[in-house]
């Protein structure tokens, strides 16, 4: 199914639109290949605004590959950024502490782990002096758990 026809099911899937027979049909072997369109709801994900034709838009979540709907492009954005600091104090990762210091010439070359994920990242310096791994090289990923307990987030006070 092209994005064009994916948007446009998707979009009358939340607004609660009939489907016509073509879209059915494309959207019934789309689910059937494993497929997941997104998160199917007539409300804005994040401020819970009810949605219609005038104030639709799409958004892909932070953490997995999943559209999402919003009311607008700037509810969106604050949404995701909102979103985007939730899931990086879950995650803990090196990336978004505060004190890591990321050494701009080293890179981790990425592995392939299947078809669809490699991960790489940055190496850099831990400064924090409450860790364990204070002044020594560390790894950091985007979009990875690592669960470090001495983790700061970098927009903390």
């Amino acid at each position: 199914m092209n994005k064009k026809l994916k948007k446009e099911i998707y979009k009358k899937l939340c607004l609660k639109k009939p489907l016509t027979d073509y879209e059915k049909k494309e959207y019934d072997l789309f689910k059937i290949s494993g497929g997941n369109i997104g998160l199917i709801k007539n409300r804005c994900c994040y401020c819970e605004k009810e949605l219609n034709e005038d104030n639709f838009f799409i958004i892909t979540s932070y953490w997995n590959p999943m559209w999402k709907p919003a009311c607008s492009e700037k509810c969106a954005q604050k949404g995701y950024k909102k979103e985007e600091i939730e899931c990086q104090k879950i995650d803990k990762n090196c990336n978004e502490c505060k004190y890591f210091e990321r050494s701009s010439f080293e890179k981790i070359k990425p592995q392939t782990y299947n078809l669809f994920q490699s991960v790489g990242g940055y190496l850099g310096i831990c400064k924090n002096r409450k860790s364990k791994f204070y002044n020594k090289k560390v790894g950091a990923n985007r979009n990875t758990y690592q669960g470090m307990e001495c983790f700061v987030h970098r927009k903390d006070d």
